[in-house]
């Protein structure tokens, strides 16, 4: 073990000073690592890394399929030869189908408004309107068109209710609410406009119930009225601001200004995003995972399609570089796996943040790093390998 902690801590340094990020590319340009990892995902979702996912999160089959869906759907918009834009749609539909499934369906109760609940029905209809949005319009099935703007309208009269409609029966959290608006704002851009006043409305609601320690929108809320219950978190801060830019950008710039210095440090010379805000104590939840030094470990992968999202290049750059570094990437043949593959839900979370549209950099967020960054996170690393090397040598002696 102390052998492999050195291994893998010598080898952070070169990763970082030779593996440059993934998202760096151009964003009409795809970059053959994310398509070698879309390509193992894809497989793995074929093996049932959605089923096994769902045995570990409440909401893991949903959410690993989507974030795959997603990022196929985003590849078929990019620039790419004809064989990798049908892949990208094939990719991209199978996952929606997925989430309609029985199994998608499962841990969701028909019995709400939208029908299986907000978190369901939003990644769904998001999820099937950017699909939707990278086939050629001569190619859309009228079929197709018909079922996305009846999803809509599902939606929209969810909204007529609370802001904050309920995933569960009695349980609401606003993240799930801004996917849902984000698929309605999809439906304006691809249609005749019709959603823009529910949009206007949920923005004005979301704004009169935002956390009032930190002037975020809150993690929970009272499914009835909207009404915040806690503060706000890392986790869910990210995924929220990694879609606000779609349904408002005023809102999304006043957010993310806000949330920027109260969850984005660094530890250790590396960029990271906080579980909680500085200078509040969290408990780890299935949400936010475990909180080693207060970072949140979804957030940090997250807060890079955050980043993206917001123009903020002084986080996206470092952060991206090195989730590159500590992910441990290892490639065989047209396939790359993160992690050794243990966790696909992460990985879906990690190729659908560095497919993220970059935004035009907003020149008032600081880098949050300076440019020693990585020497210092080297130098971190290179102690901690010889630490584990010395402990080892001394074990063995021993032994």
């Amino acid at each position: 073990m102390c052998a492999l902690a050195a291994v893998v801590s010598a080898s952070v340094p070169v990763r970082l000073a030779l593996a440059p990020p993934a998202g760096a590319r151009p964003d009409a340009v795809l970059d053959a690592r994310t398509l070698a990892h879309l390509r193992h995902l894809t497989a793995a979702l074929d093996g049932g890394a959605a089923e096994r996912m769902q045995g570990l999160f409440p909401e893991g089959f949903v959410f690993t399929n989507a974030l795959v869906g997603l990022s196929w759907a985003r590849v078929a918009a990019m620039d790419v030869p004809d064989a990798v834009q049908a892949e990208a749609l094939d990719g991209a539909r199978r996952a929606s189908a997925a989430l309609e499934s029985a199994a998608g369906r499962a841990p969701f109760p028909a019995v709400q408004s939208p029908r299986y609940g907000a978190f369901h029905a939003g990644w769904s209809a998001y999820l099937f309107g950017q699909t939707l949005a990278a086939t050629p319009p001569e190619q859309r099935a009228p079929a197709d068109v018909r079922r996305f703007r009846a999803m809509c309208r599902h939606l929209d009269a969810a909204f007529d209710a609370s802001p904050f409609p309920p995933s569960y029966p009695g349980a609401a959290w606003p993240a799930d609410a801004a996917v849902g608006v984000a698929a309605l704002r999809l439906h304006d851009r691809l249609f005749p406009p019709r959603y823009g006043p529910t949009v206007a409305r949920w923005v004005r609601g979301a704004r009169a119930r935002l956390d009032p320690a930190t002037g975020l929108v809150p993690h929970a809320a009272d499914a009835a009225t909207g009404a915040p219950q806690g503060g706000a978190r890392g986790e869910s801060q990210a995924l929220v601001l990694r879609f606000l830019p779609e349904i408002d950008a005023a809102f999304a710039r006043e957010q993310y200004r806000r949330y920027r210095p109260r969850f984005v440090t660094t530890r250790l010379g590396l960029p990271v995003v906080l579980g909680v805000p500085a200078g509040f104590r969290g408990t780890p939840d299935i949400d936010s995972g475990p909180l080693p030094l207060g970072v949140g470990l979804p957030a940090t992968v997250v807060g890079l399609g955050a980043a993206r999202a917001n123009g903020d290049a002084g986080l996206a750059e470092p952060l991206d570089r090195e989730l590159e570094a500590l992910g441990l990437p290892v490639s065989w043949g047209a396939r790359r796996a993160y992690g050794f593959g243990a966790v696909p839900i992460g990985e879906a979370f990690l190729v659908w943040a560095r497919l993220t549209p970059a935004a035009a950099a907003d020149a008032a967020l600081a880098p949050v790093t300076g440019r020693a960054w990585a020497f210092g996170t080297s130098a971190t690393c290179t102690l901690v390998a010889a630490l584990a090397l010395i402990l080892a040598y001394r074990l063995l002696r021993r032994s």
